[in-house]
């Protein structure tokens, strides 16, 4: 695995002191899951396998599309939340290392599924993994390691309770079944080609991103700790108000990269023919001539860097960003007066917030 980026420097100080402290933490959460033989694998899953040939099929065909992911230089926000979560109830992380590197295996093996729907050549820093190992492998390597993810919520892998085993299958149950909801309102706004209003595109959001983005590091660490039903609508809400805000400023950052840091490919957005808030903003703000203009380059696979860099001139000409930005400003604000309600102390408060500024304001990359 890599080392972490220079995303680092975007983030409040006492945020970074925190990041740097943890990250040897969080890479050995992770590598708990990196390069381990299919036999780890195999048990993870509660299943055996019949042969060393079996083995080496199962990390060729499910393993390696997923590493590909896992390899590349990540920012590991998911697990640090996780870490913030167990420490805001006075658990020492290091007795839940699989629950912390379970956020990392959701986030790579659901962004690998987002790839391949979207068409997206780019992630991480090198190409989508679909590109590399074909469709039929990516989408089997995805889903494999997606479920056998769930599988580490168990008191197998952590202290906790059956119950809690329970609530948590049932919780990524729903969570994964919305998450298909919003792949398939996703691929439905593509197709109708019209610009979407702030609640049809938060709910799609929130569906798609229910599990894949923060709801879960807050959630599932929560539910570990033995928290309250109370507590846990918050922290889950919390991830959702985090994800959403996240996922607008990402919209920004697609068009309007400031670094030449790891992400997307500028603009695949426009190329995917996705329809954010931002692009539905700018086609709804701009006048008829501009308005036919961007949609003609919208979701054409053909058009070149030259199209591209048209249609994000007319989209920032349109006030789309300004839009935007008034968008994430909600959101932030609902999570900031939902961690004000969790009963932590004032410094895990403080680390909340520092991390939520730097998903919707402050992160660069």
């Amino acid at each position: 695995m890599k080392k972490a980026s220079g995303f680092m420097d975007d983030m409040a100080e006492p945020l970074r002191r925190y990041y740097l402290a943890k990250l040897p933490l969080l890479r050995r959460s992770i590598a708990l899951f990196y390069r381990q033989p299919a036999a780890k694998w195999m048990d993870i899953l509660g299943l055996g396998l019949a042969s060393r040939r079996d083995g080496r099929a199962f990390a060729s065909v499910s393993i390696e599309p997923f590493e590909s992911y896992l390899a590349r230089d990540g920012k590991y926000l998911r697990s640090l939340l996780t870490c913030m979560v167990l420490e805001s109830y006075g658990r020492c992380v290091t007795d839940f290392l699989p629950l912390i590197g379970m956020m990392e295996v959701l986030e790579s093996s659901t962004i690998l599924i987002d790839d391949f729907i979207d068409n997206s050549p780019f992630r991480r820093g090198g190409p989508s993994a679909h590109l590399i190992y074909g469709l039929e492998r990516a989408a089997v390597s995805a889903h494999t390691v997606y479920y056998a993810s769930w599988n580490l919520f168990s008191g197998k892998f952590l202290p906790i309770t059956r119950r809690m085993e329970t609530e948590a299958l049932n919780w990524l149950t729903r969570g994964h079944l919305r998450t298909c909801l919003g792949q398939m309102e996703e691929l439905e706004f593509m197709r109708r080609r019209r610009p979407l209003s702030l609640l049809d595109y938060s709910n799609s959001v929130r569906n798609h991103i229910s599990t894949l983005s923060f709801a879960g590091p807050l959630y599932l660490p929560a539910l570990a700790c033995g928290a309250s039903r109370r507590e846990l609508a918050l922290v889950e809400e919390l991830g959702e108000m985090m994800g959403l805000a996240y996922h607008l400023h990402g919209d920004e950052l697609n068009l309007f990269p400031p670094s030449g840091g790891i992400g997307k490919m500028k603009g695949d957005d426009i190329v995917g023919g996705i329809m954010t808030y931002l692009i539905s903003s700018a086609v709804r703000l701009s006048q008829p001539r501009e308005k036919r203009e961007l949609l003609g380059i919208l979701g054409d696979k053909a058009v070149g860097k030259r199209e591209i860099n048209r249609a994000v001139r007319l989209i920032d000409g349109s006030g789309a960003r300004i839009v935007n930005r008034r968008a994430i400003n909600r959101f932030l604000k609902k999570a900031f007066e939902n961690i004000s309600r969790l009963p932590f102390a004032p410094a895990c408060k403080d680390r909340l917030r520092e991390c939520l500024l730097f998903m919707g304001r402050d992160r660069k990359i």
